[in-house]
């Protein structure tokens, strides 16, 4: 469900995800949607040095909402870095895709060295609405979470 041109930065990400060469990698998630009293909008940014930041608005329950950034250690990272390599798959080109009004759309853009593909997925929104304190939880795990929550979108029909 991707372009041949997406691929091939997929492609480079994943190389140099598996060689430990992140430095130079950036992905940002982005999810966001759900009918106005529901609305979600939450915000990953990871880069291959290990900087992290995530920002959550959540209009169903503003005590979710929140805005942390922090250096994650280099194992965190690694392990970040090797969820997304593992989930890519899971995006798609845009006009590959639908979603009806008010879905959830994820939103994943991708660099590596400068170049950029923006790419669509479903999310699952019940990872991301977990109950508990998640302003509380370690950035590294609220960022796993958010990888997680990727899933493959509905295919666009002809």
């Amino acid at each position: 469900m991707m372009s041949q041109k997406d691929l091939r930065l997929v492609e480079r990400l994943r190389d140099r995800v598996r060689g430990s060469a992140t430095r130079g990698l950036r992905v940002t998630l982005r999810i966001a949607g759900g009918m106005p009293s529901e609305r979600l909008d939450h915000r990953l940014i990871l880069d291959g040095d290990g900087l992290a930041s995530l920002d959550v608005s959540d209009a169903f329950d503003a005590a979710r909402s929140f805005s942390r950034r922090e250096s994650l250690n280099p194992a965190a990272t690694a392990e970040l870095w090797a969820e997304i390599e593992r989930r890519v798959d899971r995006f798609a080109s845009r006009g590959r895709t639908a979603f009806v009004p008010d879905s959830l759309v994820g939103h994943a853009t991708l660099e590596v060295d400068g170049d950029v593909v923006d790419l669509l997925f479903a999310p699952d929104p019940g990872l991301l609405r977990r109950t508990g304190d998640t302003r509380l939880a370690p950035l590294g795990d609220l960022a796993r979470r958010t990888i997680l929550a990727a899933q493959r979108p509905p295919e666009k029909e002809e």
